[in-house]
């Protein structure tokens, strides 16, 4: 049973743009350096703008990620907020991988990072170990999910969605 479940899809035009730019300028740079001396610096220069271009899309245009808040069905807890899991699943083409699960019972706050709270929370987030979960290239609004598991201190960090943001509040976060 899902309480809220949604897919992401990018639609990234600054993604998209500095893909492009960051394509076309490594695609020019490679070509006027045949021109020159010294071409060996040029041509690093290249490609390590055509690396750039292929992470901004790999990481921020041909990912999608589902957020689920789903029951767990465990027997042996008698609070219904420990009875939910959030589930992140990352979709790439036909495969989908669960990247993330988090119990609710797990879960210390839930946060809007906003640009008035972008530093404070940065700062915060320095001493865990965190996760990014997010579609949005440069978003100014994201949903931190901060939770310990087994001791350790994580941080997650996923698209803001104002539903799941709710859904999230309405447990208590």
């Amino acid at each position: 049973m899902h309480l809220y479940k949604k897919t992401i899809k990018p639609k990234n035009t600054a993604a998209k743009a500095t893909s492009l730019l960051t394509l076309l300028s490594g695609f020019f740079l490679w070509i006027a350096a045949s021109s020159i001396p010294l071409p060996a610096i040029p041509q690093s220069c290249a490609i390590i703008l055509f690396a750039v271009s292929i992470y901004v899309a790999s990481a921020y245009l041909l990912r999608e990620y589902s957020y689920e808040i789903a029951y767990n069905y465990k027997e042996d807890e008698e609070d219904d907020k420990h009875r939910h899991d959030i589930i992140v699943t990352e979709i790439k083409g036909k495969r989908y991988v669960k990247v993330c699960h988090i119990e609710l019972s797990d879960i210390t706050s839930v946060k809007e990072i906003n640009p008035k709270n972008a530093k404070e929370t940065k700062s915060q987030r320095k001493k865990m170990s965190r996760y990014t979960y997010n579609t949005q290239f440069a978003a100014s609004r994201k949903i931190e999910i901060q939770a310990n598991i087994s001791g350790e201190c994580i941080s997650v960090l996923l698209t803001f969605d104002e539903d799941l943001l709710a859904s999230l509040r309405s447990f208590g976060f």
